[in-house]
């Protein structure tokens, strides 16, 4: 048997293999978004197309899931429709991919020139109110380039978001987000005190609404089902009177994006408590409902189990 100093070994043994892992995909990404740099855009675009379709053949996990969830989703749609949606998703996602390679590239004018805001005085009007502005929307569209526009165009922005479980990667990613002045709310730790005190300096928090929320979620209607959604953005909107952006981009025929803006009621009349927030997380998930139904190959939530969590009558 072996004493604690050979469990010792064996152990670091495996955290350097991990490490050395990590270094290894952290220098295949780096690579790749090195040379992306020598591309130009289209045929960048180009290639991240191709690279979506082949992951369309040759991932049939996650195409699998997805063809589930837009069977839920649209069961009046044929499942040669369903499959071209899913085609379309992949392809979008193999373009936001490479997107991001570019993204230490991007400047306040090349966003300004790519990304179009629909309704931005809707959201400067809220940040003229002094109490910080709550954005919330969906994974929908290229929501990493939309909020990089945001910042570029000097609105003090900060998002909430997951670590990448690769260290190496997740700093080089933080890094691309933050050269225009973007912060990064990491989403564990103490993020809710992070984020008032980014509200009542009044800046602008963003906090995506569309994946499920576990088990402390609120459940509300979501094509026809009901979906465990976060309760975050309609809670910091009525805990600090901060009032609550719908930030949604789309993706247009040539290559731009449209950013638009919705501000969302919060101060309900005859609610309080749990019913307010189930009236506000209700309005702002029919809201996204809309824009996907609209153009369904945008949104990436089609290879997430939006709906794993149940009511407890629907339980089996």
């Amino acid at each position: 048997m072996w004493d604690s100093t050979g469990y010792d070994f064996l152990n670091k043994g495996v955290l350097l293999l991990k490490r050395f892992r990590y270094f290894c995909e952290y220098l295949f990404v780096r690579l790749t978004v090195i040379l992306a740099w020598l591309l130009p855009v289209p045929l960048l675009h180009f290639f991240g197309r191709c690279l979506g379709t082949f992951c369309y053949y040759c991932v049939p996990v996650r195409k699998k899931l997805a063809l589930k969830s837009l069977a839920l989703a649209f069961p009046e749609k044929t499942r040669a429709e369903h499959r071209h949606i899913v085609h379309g998703l992949f392809r979008h996602l193999g373009v936001l991919l490479v997107n991001h390679c570019l993204f230490p590239r991007m400047t306040p004018e090349y966003l300004s020139k790519q990304v179009k805001f629909k309704g931005v005085e809707v959201l400067r009007g809220a940040i003229s109110r002094g109490r910080g502005v709550v954005l919330t929307g969906a994974h929908f569209g290229d929501w990493e380039v939309g909020s990089l526009a945001l910042a570029a165009s000097g609105i003090s922005l900060s998002v909430v978001t997951a670590a990448i479980h690769n260290p190496y990667v997740d700093r080089m990613i933080r890094q691309h987000r933050n050269h225009l002045g973007m912060k990064i709310i990491a989403s564990k730790g103490i993020p809710i005190r992070n984020i008032l005190v980014e509200l009542k300096q009044e800046n602008c928090v963003g906090l995506l609404i569309d994946q499920s929320a576990g088990r402390t979620g609120l459940l509300v209607d979501f094509f026809g089902r009901k979906a465990s959604t976060a309760r975050g953005p309609a809670q910091f909107a009525v805990k600090t009177g901060a009032p609550l952006i719908l930030c949604m981009s789309t993706p247009q025929v040539d290559g731009t994006h449209l950013m638009t803006f919705e501000e969302i009621a919060t101060d309900i009349d005859g609610l309080e408590g749990e019913a307010q927030l189930l009236y506000i997380t209700q309005d702002v998930t029919a809201r996204i409902e809309n824009h996907i139904r609209q153009n369904p190959q945008f949104w990436f939530g089609w290879i997430h189990r939006r709906w794993k969590i149940r009511p407890p009558k629907q339980k089996k």
